[in-house]
């Protein structure tokens, strides 16, 4: 379904274009007519109260300035972006010298420890379920993950 009114601005600007009169006041007809579109959605948007940075803030200047072009943009210059990827590699190098360091410190553990630790904390299993899938006492895990607890405060 077509929108009458601007079926009628579309017949309007091609017998402009048609018959080729180009005066002042030929001119601003068009003109009127290309823009309506335009000036119907900036008074739609006004009456929503939705305020664009596009508004000139001083218009009767010779250098008019939207307000737009007063915002600080976020994007970084070139000398910040180097800047923030050094900062970004220096904290990527920093973690995977301390994931070493921890995987260093867990390969020191005995075999039920580190299956008691991988089970509790990163499979997060129940020391009842642990228990049965080791085939120890839940006691034994209990006693296990208290002596590992002190392991796990060294690791921060």
């Amino acid at each position: 379904m077509t929108n009458k009114i601007e079926d009628k601005r579309e017949e309007k600007i091609i017998r402009f274009a048609e018959a080729g009169k180009w005066d002042e006041k030929s001119f601003h007809k068009l003109d009127l007519l290309l823009n309506q579109e335009l000036e119907n959605e900036e008074r739609r948007v006004k009456r929503a109260g939705v305020m664009s940075y596009n508004r000139i803030m001083n218009p009767n200047s010779e250098n008019p300035t939207e307000w737009g072009d007063t915002f600080a943009s976020p994007d970084l210059n070139p000398e910040e972006s180097l800047v923030f990827k050094e900062e970004q590699e220096e904290k990527q190098s920093e973690s995977s010298e301390k994931a070493a360091m921890v995987l260093k410190k867990i390969d020191t553990l005995a075999p039920l420890d580190k299956d008691i630790l991988f089970g509790i904390w990163v499979d997060r299993k129940k020391q009842k379920d642990l228990a049965a899938e080791l085939g120890v006492s839940t006691r034994t895990i209990r006693r296990h993950y208290d002596g590992l607890e002190d392991f796990i405060k060294s690791l921060r």
